[in-house]
């Protein structure tokens, strides 16, 4: 059973995305979330106060986006149910998550195999970024050729071990943990820079100072900052690593100065540029329920023959695909982050809600939770599951005393 929970952990980060088994694990997500209905009604989650706002937001997100894309941009309506296919894999976490409750299996030895999985990963993402190591995939749905690099592969499971060991760090106060992050967010930079993950990284470790205060002493503090500053002097003197880091953020702050931007030469940047205005406009055509998802296959004979896609622009996507609906949807989500009671969670879990801050961060940039909703309800379900046990291990003290 542990080795079944794996594989569906790894499947929902992701980690098999552009291989020749991205559609096993597809079909495996799906199937669990065929069971996750089912368990929905047969375990009454929609009558649940801490589970039934997350289920009507997957329901309305759904179909909103089927009912705009038909009547919005003339989408069939297969080719509209199959563009929701990654929010109806958010069914999946609640036949994921009975399961553990059913079987009482221990997440703490399910988190050791999947952190080993986490190391794994990072040796070879590391190895192919020095090496240059590339593969074609070929698309089972499209037929298409894909040159896989290192930049290409999903680093989700590797952002959620970095805030596992935040997490540790924060919890036990052990440094050995800042250096394990270290190691795993180097891997993820070394092929190319992400601007992102920096600009993230250092708001997620600003962020954890204050709600993990009452752990973390003014000494440490004084201690981690140094061996920080140490690190980018030494990044730093590399001077491709300079240039590169320089370049990148030197052209994004031209985007906020209107002499500059002419000069942009970014090609990213520039491309975004577009898609915010294509965004913009599709979002004014209809701003309540937005224009929906739209079918990848379908893109060009909807849209026409523009480079578009919503992960790049984050809350213009968001915006453009969901519209104002999507917008108070991810308010609630940001709201429920706000109000969890963290200090309660142990080691295991508090990594799970760090990552869930992490990527609303990174919804800013991508669009992700909207676009990727399943790692957030998994992380939701198994933050609320950990303070349901919290809660009964407190009764059954009081009841003992």
């Amino acid at each position: 059973m542990n080795y079944l929970i794996i594989l569906y952990i790894v499947s929902i980060f992701n980690v098999f995305y552009l291989t020749p088994v991205s559609i096993f694990a597809d079909i495996y997500i799906q199937a669990f979330s065929l069971l996750g209905i089912f368990t929905i009604f047969s375990h009454r989650y929609y009558k649940q106060k801490s589970t039934r706002y997350l289920i009507f937001s997957l329901i309305v997100l759904i179909i909103s986006s089927v009912f705009s894309s038909i009547l919005f941009l003339n989408q069939d309506g297969i080719s509209a149910l199959i563009a929701t296919q990654n929010l109806f894999k958010g069914f999946s976490v609640f036949y994921f998550v009975q399961n553990i409750k059913s079987n009482k299996i221990d997440l703490t030895l399910v988190l050791k195999s999947l952190i080993r999985i986490v190391w794994y990963f990072t040796i070879f993402l590391t190895f192919a970024s020095l090496t240059k190591f590339a593969f074609t995939f070929i698309s089972p749905v499209s037929g298409n050729q894909l040159e896989i690099t290192a930049d290409k592969y999903s680093k989700d499971l590797l952002y959620l071990g970095e805030m596992y060991f935040l997490a540790k760090y924060f919890k036990t106060g052990k440094f050995i943990n800042i250096i394990y992050l270290g190691l795993i967010f180097t891997s993820t930079q070394l092929y190319d820079i992400q601007r992102g993950d920096f600009i993230f990284m250092i708001a997620i470790l600003i962020i954890c100072l204050f709600l993990y205060r009452k752990y973390f002493s003014s000494f440490k503090i004084y201690l981690i900052a140094p061996i920080f500053i140490v690190l980018l002097i030494n990044s730093f003197n590399n001077s491709e690593i300079k240039s590169n880091i320089t370049n990148k953020f030197g052209q994004m702050l031209m985007v906020f100065n209107a002499e500059e931007s002419g000069k942009i030469d970014d090609a990213s940047i520039f491309v975004r540029l577009k898609e915010i205005d294509f965004a913009v406009n599709g979002f004014m055509e209809s701003p309540i329920s937005g224009k929906g998802l739209i079918r990848s296959s379908k893109q060009k004979d909807l849209i026409g023959d523009v480079y578009f896609y919503t992960g790049d622009i984050g809350i213009y996507g968001i915006l453009f695909t969901f519209g104002i609906i999507g917008m108070v949807i991810l308010s609630y989500y940001v709201i429920w982050a706000i109000k969890i009671k963290y200090r309660q969670l142990n080691i295991v879990f508090s990594g799970f809600y760090i990552y869930t801050i992490y990527i609303l961060l990174y919804t800013l940039k991508d669009g992700f939770i909207m676009f990727n909703i399943t790692q957030f309800i998994f992380c939701v379900l198994l933050t609320k599951l950990s303070l349901e046990h919290s809660l009964k291990h407190r009764n059954h003290v009081s009841i003992a005393n």
